[in-house]
C-alpha cells in the first residue's frame, strides 16, 4: 500500500515536471555585450563612411543646385547624427572591455 502511494506521487512529480520543463537561459557574459557594440560600431562606421561618400560628391561640384540643397544638408545632419552614434557605442563598448 506504501508503495502504490510512493508510485502514485512520483507519477504526479513526473508529470508536473513534464509540463514544465523550461530550457535555460544562455549565460551572457561582458564579452557578449562587447562582441555585440563592436557589431554595432562597424554599422555606424559603414553607414558613415558611405554618407560621406555622397556628401564629398556634392563636394565635388563647384556650386551645388537649389533643388539638391536640402538633400546635402541632410546628409551633412546625418554625419554629425551618425558620428555621435558611433561614439556612444564605441565608448559603451570601452567601458565594459575595461571592466573585464
Amino acid at each position: 500500500m506504501k508503495i502504490d502511494k510512493i508510485i502514485d506521487s512520483l507519477k504526479d512529480t513526473i508529470t508536473k515536471l513534464e509540463g514544465g520543463v523550461v530550457e535555460a537561459k544562455p549565460v551572457i557574459t561582458q564579452g557578449d555585450f562587447v562582441t555585440k557594440l563592436t557589431e554595432i560600431d562597424r554599422v555606424y562606421a559603414d553607414l558613415y563612411r558611405k554618407t560621406a561618400d555622397i556628401k564629398m560628391m556634392f563636394d565635388s561640384w563647384e556650386e551645388i543646385p537649389n533643388s539638391l540643397k536640402p538633400i546635402y544638408d541632410s546628409q551633412v545632419k546625418a554625419l554629425s547624427e551618425l558620428g555621435k552614434l558611433k561614439n556612444t557605442a564605441y565608448n559603451a563598448k570601452m567601458k565594459i572591455s575595461r571592466m573585464r
